[in-house]
């Protein structure tokens, strides 16, 4: 069985033991199980991942275990007073509470996946997907309005009409602007509830929101990326209000690394998202071929990138750019070196502009005069052609997205979804 590369596998093994931490789970099990749990990971795996996991440890949590080199066994009065090589084997173990989980019945399961609704976030959700995924449903606008379709691909709902872009999804709610292209008494900031799908009116319509580039939600906080500023606003139940300057926390992080409020518009896109989520700041300096990356705890700068671009793939292991010559490199947060991803000179010659990316890929597309071709190239640097989009110059016109597995794009005004 394959497993996923190591770039992933990092990002894994950092979110297991987060998530465990919340479930207070030990940390020896966590250790001991990661090593087992990490060789039946594939991709086609991944949407139920965290859930099955979580159960198994929370299984092995609740039962008390005594730890001998690598094996697990129940505490009992023979282990616990003579000390004799009792079989405490890993694989017995496993088949054990392999059958332990699937006799669980469905409310236990319930509460093991709710314990975190963003397992995926990083990759399901990123900024640069245009399509959102939560609990079994993918949300997105087109001609029509905002729309879900269920995850086996067969029921779409409309949900609300309108001129729509989406932002991100908190956990309960999708927030989204709809802007004021006909009627401006019905356009500003909304959010939906995914559970009743009733939507709220969170601010009224104002000229200033053509600008709005992203909408972050951090701790009942809503904050608007728009042009050279980024508002804050508190949400008290159904009551919001503006927050002052100095209680916004985006302002005061972007102030400890001195960055500048009319240099704003020089971070990379979604910079709230990377603020809140990876405790970074990336100001991309288009006029001296810099990339500047900032710790927005401490305030310093913890890494430089010269000679490149200023259209960046942020995640959260670290930057994907190109350099002046078109090649697509990805340097990690703290690391001085980058890693080529896509050798322009080894590619006849041609570049490509990318999208989106996941925990296999990043999607790139080469564009020619009537078609896009999709560049799938992996963490490792190996690419692979994908398919062809056709009557499509640009590939920003396609909305590409991939969620949970699911690929979608753009097609005459509709969003088309293939698995």
């Amino acid at each position: 069985m394959t497993t996923e590369s190591s770039h992933t596998h990092s990002i894994f093994i950092r979110r297991l033991r987060q998530k465990c931490q919340k479930e207070d789970i030990p940390d020896q099990l966590v250790k001991h199980k990661e090593k087992i749990f990490m060789t039946e990971i594939t991709y086609k795996d991944r949407k139920n991942l965290w859930k099955k996991i979580l159960l198994k440890l929370q299984i092995a949590a609740i039962t008390p275990v005594v730890i001998t080199g690598c094996g697990f066994a129940p505490e009992t009065a023979e282990t616990m007073n003579d000390g004799s090589d009792t079989d405490v084997s890993a694989d017995i173990d496993m088949q054990k509470q392999d059958e332990q989980v699937e006799a669980k019945d469905t409310t236990e399961e319930k509460q093991a996946e709710n314990t975190e609704t963003d397992y995926n976030a990083d990759f399901d959700n990123n900024i640069y997907n245009s399509v959102k995924y939560d609990r079994g449903y993918f949300y997105f606008s087109d001609l029509n309005g905002m729309q879900r379709v269920s995850e086996d691909l067969l029921a779409t709902e409309s949900l609300t009409d309108g001129n729509i872009v989406l932002g991100n999804c908190d956990g309960d709610n999708i927030y989204y602007v709809r802007y004021a292209s006909d009627d401006a008494e019905n356009a500003g900031i909304f959010r939906m509830n995914l559970t009743n799908l009733e939507e709220e009116k969170l601010l009224d319509w104002a000229e200033s929101m053509w600008g709005i580039r992203w909408i972050c939600i951090d701790q009942n906080t809503m904050y608007l990326e728009c042009g050279d500023m980024c508002k804050a606003y508190a949400i008290d139940g159904g009551a919001v209000s503006e927050k002052e300057d100095e209680d916004n926390l985006v302002y005061k992080a972007l102030d400890r690394c001195g960055i500048l409020r009319e240099d704003i518009s020089a971070l990379a896109y979604g910079y709230t998202d990377m603020i809140f989520r990876y405790h970074k700041a990336v100001c991309c300096d288009g006029q001296n071929n810099k990339i500047i990356v900032y710790d927005t705890d401490s305030g310093e700068i913890i890494n430089l990138i010269e000679q490149c671009m200023s259209d960046v793939l942020v995640s959260e292991e670290g930057i994907v750019y190109k350099d002046l010559n078109n090649n697509i490199l990805f340097r990690e947060w703290e690391e001085k070196d980058s890693r080529m991803l896509y050798d322009v000179s080894e590619n006849d010659n041609i570049s490509v502009n990318y999208g989106t990316f996941d925990d296999q890929y990043i999607y790139a597309f080469r564009e020619n005069e009537n078609e896009c071709t999709l560049i799938k190239i992996s963490w490792e640097g190996e690419c692979e052609t994908g398919r062809k989009f056709e009557n499509v110059t640009r590939a920003f016109e396609l909305g590409f997205s991939i969620n949970d597995g699911v690929t979608s794009f753009l097609q005459d005004g509709c969003r088309i979804f293939e698995r």
